[in-house]
């Protein structure tokens, strides 16, 4: 289940239309005109202006109609028509800001005129009557002109659906800063529409979104009546209807910025998930159920759930926080006990935290393994550690609980658990239906306009229909008593919001300051580790530099050596070859020697022979033959 956060759009406060601008065109006197005359001042047509197509950034702004506009002409010379480009970021530039909103603050006398007050009853809302909604797309779209606004502008005709204006809400900055300060609509031709007219929309739609929401609550709560669903609690969340302001500003503990009624639609449906607006309301209702007899226990709305997942680590609990500090000061003098329904991962699960035993267990409708909720008892474990002294004895999923069937009553089932553990309460949630509707009953009845006499069965048609109405037809006395009073309790009512107002000023400051001390701690953080990073970085360059200048040593040592071994080697085989050549040398000489010596034997050997047969050499008449081999020795050694 996603968490539904409690946010509303704020309107833009409209500001009293400016001096011979703006002339309402009527036929009979009427408090609420329906036309609006759009068109230039003699004094304007002079100067500010010099044709229609070029206006001046000046014209623009005094025809607009907030009373700061013309406080920001300066700044308008500087971003219209100077082929600026509007940014997509936010927040924008404070002066373009200024400028936008001068531009599109809408009239306030066509703001009360069209639409309802905040705090009607929801049934005058259903029955109030509201521009129509035209039917889209025409041939042509509405086109952002240079000219400024003139013509008639009637605002009770029928306007854009939501999409069409949402796409001009969009296309609205880059237009204005190419100096187009009005809107054509096709369906009017010869008028063209102010720029405010988007805001205008804008508001008709949200007010038609709600009125739907409140019809289609009505509807629901009929439909089970209808279905014979404990008739007697579904009748009163009907009757509330008629009361119940649509759109006021929440009243009691779980009031705050933003928190309006319109969140109680919300409990008027089998599908829609609760909010945390809802959630804290019935917590306040259960708080505002304890009896003196159980001072040691405390209930806690989701703030505190919110405080205790908003640690980034367990350094955030070293200085107490705002919204946890009270907390601490309660269970430091006499709180045992705390229950609180905590949101995580699309989920609502109830806890309950013994501060004596110093241990603490949940109640999970939907059962779901203690994975889901690690990172929640991990940071409620830091919260333990730093500010009671350890951690707390993890008990898990042991809080007696219901188990939901379908995927939107978590919320239900997580103040059912909370009800039955501190109440007794009936465990579980037979029919959630009738559970939505009994806690409608049970937080609107602290934001009634008044106590309902009858139901709207019992109240005649035409003073069920036309609740304004009834006003006239009392009697003028009554109706200043009732005046008086309702001034009173205005008074009493302005008094106790201006007072909520400073407290939560005060809370959103001391936020404001403590994020601003966690975003300087973090940065802080951040710096120190960047710093940290560095000094490792360098360090493991400075011995990557150490290690390569250390291979580079290694490599030129081993590479002398390598070339000492091969000149050892060259002067080796030197050495070896003329060893060779000299031992080859002496072995020729032996051999010449040897030879030599055959020689000279032969040769003594061969002389006795020739002596003894000279003479019979001499008879023979052929020449004498001697060995090839004597020849060739004789020729060599002779």
């Amino acid at each position: 289940m996603a968490r539904i956060k409690s946010t509303t759009r704020k309107r833009i406060q409209p500001a009293r239309l400016p001096r011979k601008r703006l002339q309402v065109m009527s036929v009979k006197p009427k408090p609420l005109p329906d036309v609006l005359e759009l068109t230039d001042s003699e004094d304007d047509a002079e100067g500010d202006v010099e044709d229609d197509t070029t206006p001046s950034p000046a014209s623009l702004l005094k025809c607009s109609y907030n009373l700061k506009g013309l406080s920001v002409i300066k700044s308008a010379n500087r971003w219209i028509k100077q082929g600026l480009r509007f940014p997509d970021s936010t927040p924008l530039p404070h002066e373009l800001h200024q400028l936008c909103v001068a531009v599109t603050t809408v009239p306030e006398n066509i703001l009360k005129a069209v639409l309802p007050s905040d705090d009607i009853p929801v049934s005058t809302l259903i029955d109030f009557r509201l521009p129509e909604i035209a039917k889209w797309p025409f041939s042509k779209k509405i086109t952002f002109q240079e000219g400024p606004p003139e013509g008639r502008m009637f605002f009770r005709s029928e306007i854009p659906p939501e999409p069409y204006v949402e796409e001009l809400r969009k296309n609205f900055g880059q237009a204005l800063l190419d100096g187009k300060i009005s809107m054509l609509d096709p369906r009017t031709a010869d008028v063209r529409l102010p720029l405010w007219a988007i805001e205008f929309w804008r508001a008709l739609h949200s007010v038609h979104n709600y009125r739907t929401a409140w019809s289609e609550g009505r509807d629901w709560i009929r439909t089970k009546r209808a279905a014979g669903h404990d008739l007697q609690t579904f009748r009163k969340a009907e009757r509330q209807l008629t009361t119940l302001p649509w759109n006021k500003l929440l009243d009691g503990p779980a009031a705050g910025v933003g928190r309006t009624t319109k969140h109680l639609i919300r409990f008027l449906s089998d599908e829609e998930w609760l909010s945390d607006a809802l959630i804290d309301m019935m917590t306040a209702h259960l708080v505002s159920q304890l009896s003196t007899t159980q001072h040691d226990t405390i209930i806690v709305d989701t703030r505190f759930g919110d405080a205790i997942v908003s640690a980034k680590d367990i350094k955030y609990h070293d200085q107490p926080h705002h919204q946890l500090q009270e907390i601490e000061q309660s269970i430091a003098s006499r709180v045992r006990r705390l229950y609180a329904p905590m949101y995580t991962k699309d989920h609502y699960v109830a806890f309950e935290i013994d501060f004596r035993l110093k241990c603490f267990r949940w109640g999970d409708s939907l059962n779901s393994k203690q994975q889901a909720l690690e990172s929640l008892i991990e940071k409620l474990q830091w919260w333990f550690s730093r500010r009671f002294d350890g951690e707390f004895d993890n008990r898990g999923p042991s809080l007696p609980h219901g188990n939901q069937k379908d995927h939107a009553s978590c919320g239900l089932f997580a103040i059912n658990t909370i009800e039955h553990n501190v109440f007794g309460q009936t465990l579980g949630v037979a029919n959630p239906a009738r559970e939505r509707a009994r806690w409608f009953c049970l937080t609107s009845e602290t934001q009634l306009l008044e106590p309902v006499a009858v139901s709207n069965e019992q109240a005649p048609p035409q003073e069920a229909e036309q609740g304004p109405l009834r006003i006239q037809k009392i009697s003028k006395a009554r109706l200043a008593k009732e005046m008086q009073e309702k001034a009173q309790q205005d008074g009493i009512k302005l008094a106790k919001r201006l007072e909520r107002e400073r407290l939560e000023r005060e809370r959103l400051e001391r936020e404001r300051l403590e994020r601003e001390r966690q975003e300087l701690e973090r940065l802080e953080r951040e710096r120190q580790e960047r710093e940290r990073q560095e000094r490792e970085r360098l360090e493991r360059e400075r011995q990557e530099r150490e290690r390569l200048e250390r291979e580079r040593l290694e490599r030129e040592r081993q590479e002398r050596e390598r070339q000492e071994r091969e000149r050892q080697e060259r002067e080796r085989q030197e050495r070896e070859r003329q060893e060779r050549e000299r031992q080859e040398r002496e072995r020729q000489e032996r051999e010449r020697l040897h030879d030599v010596e055959m020689h000279d034997a032969d040769m003594g050997v061969t002389g006795a022979v020739i002596s003894e047969n000279r003479s019979m050499a001499l008879e023979s008449a052929e020449e004498p033959t001697l060995p090839r081999e004597f020849l060739s020795s004789y020729t060599l050694y002779d």
